[in-house]
């Protein structure tokens, strides 16, 4: 891939200096380790992607699947809960 961009972003001198001394122990311009590492970490990005929309898909074959016939299900969900529980303390009494 043709390096045709430049692109520059501060960072603490201490990461610098790893980053120095990383490419002069693998005797490669930095430049060159820089490009490595980020399309290593864009591949990790895109591939977390893909895996989150995979999980979004199958996710979303389950969504609505529960029905009970009743539209007001929802709706009405509280005081059908405190109906139950009121009858099952009448029980205990």
């Amino acid at each position: 891939m043709a390096k045709d961009a430049v692109y520059s972003w501060r960072m603490a001198a201490e990461r610098k200096a790893q980053l120095e001394e990383v490419a002069r122990c693998r005797k490669r311009p930095l430049a060159e380790l820089l490009d490595e590492a980020l399309a290593q970490w864009l591949r990790r990005q895109l591939s977390a992607d893909e895996d989150e929309e995979h999980v979004r898909r199958k996710a979303q074959q389950c969504f609505a699947t529960i029905s009970s016939g009743d539209p007001e299900r929802a709706s009405q969900a509280r005081e059908r809960i405190r109906d139950k529980l009121r009858s099952k303390r009448r029980r205990r009494s």
